[in-house]
């Protein structure tokens, strides 16, 4: 693709600064695009709408678009870097969608402060943007958004090897699918709903439970279609609508298919 005139102002990155203050107390505010922030020395606390945080060297926060916080630096010398993105911009010409997954459409108990294993790795790419944003070389901005693409990378691969590592996590999933499993929702839905990316939930949840988070989804819809099959006498395409189903052929199809017999003929054998 070539440059021209067109192309202007398609950097997604807004303001990429460092500041280092003695003990400090921001007013509450917000900013229309999106914030992450790196801390690299001393330490804070950090209120995000109703949730408090300690943040510490090491630390990269989180926060969306007009979400409102308020800082307190703890230390005598405390020290972070702070990016702002144009969020219209990030979400129209970032590669993947889920790159702004950590920084939108987040679920109610999303944590807003994460420990940064690789901040050294990130460090060496935010120089590497702040040095683009200054020289002012040709296509900067397209080398500004290709360095904040393999930086939100790094955060997304970071925050995915952690979030499903503990049982507890996997816990958490099922739990969500049991108690939605009426509601529509595709592979993407619910990876969006834990941050995570489809393909890694795919793979993560058949390597803990044996079959995919869809498999697992279609089994609850057939056991409760089962029950209301034996225990009601609801009409077939009704009970196929109230447990998941948007097509009644569908809904017959599967069933026939994981039992052997038809909604009807298994009804039949109940009674």
């Amino acid at each position: 693709m070539r440059y021209n005139e067109n192309m202007k102002n398609v950097c997604i990155v807004e303001q990429l600064y460092q500041k280092s203050t003695q003990e400090y107390t921001s007013p509450t505010h917000t900013h229309d695009g999106y914030e992450l922030f790196f801390v690299t020395r001393g330490s804070a606390t950090l209120s995000v709408r109703d949730k408090h945080y300690t943040v510490n060297e090491g630390d990269v926060v989180f926060i969306s678009g007009n979400e409102e916080h308020r800082l307190h630096s703890k230390s005598e010398r405390y020290e972070r870097v702070i990016i702002l993105l144009n969020a219209e911009k990030a979400d129209t010409l970032l590669n993947a969608k889920e790159l702004v997954s950590l920084l939108k459409f987040r679920p109610a108990e999303f944590l807003h402060v994460r420990k940064l294993n690789s901040m050294q790795t990130a460090t060496a790419l935010i120089d590497k943007i702040q040095k683009e944003l200054t020289m002012h070389a040709p296509l900067y901005e397209y080398a500004v958004n290709a360095l904040l693409e393999q930086l939100l990378i790094l955060l997304f691969r970071e925050d995915e090897a952690t979030t499903l590592s503990t049982p507890a996590r996997f816990a958490e999933i099922r739990k969500f699918l049991e108690e939605n499993y009426a509601l529509p929702m595709t592979l993407e839905d619910i990876a969006q709903r834990f941050h995570l990316s489809k393909y890694y939930l795919a793979h993560a949840f058949k390597e803990e439970c044996g079959i995919s988070p869809m498999q697992y989804l279609t089994a609850l819809r057939l056991s409760h279609a089962k029950r209301l099959l034996a225990e009601t006498s609801l009409r077939i395409s009704e009970i196929a609508t109230r447990v998941g189903f948007a097509e009644l052929n569908r809904f017959c199809r599967l069933f026939r298919q994981k039992t052997g017999v038809t909604p009807k003929e298994y009804r039949r054998e109940k009674k």
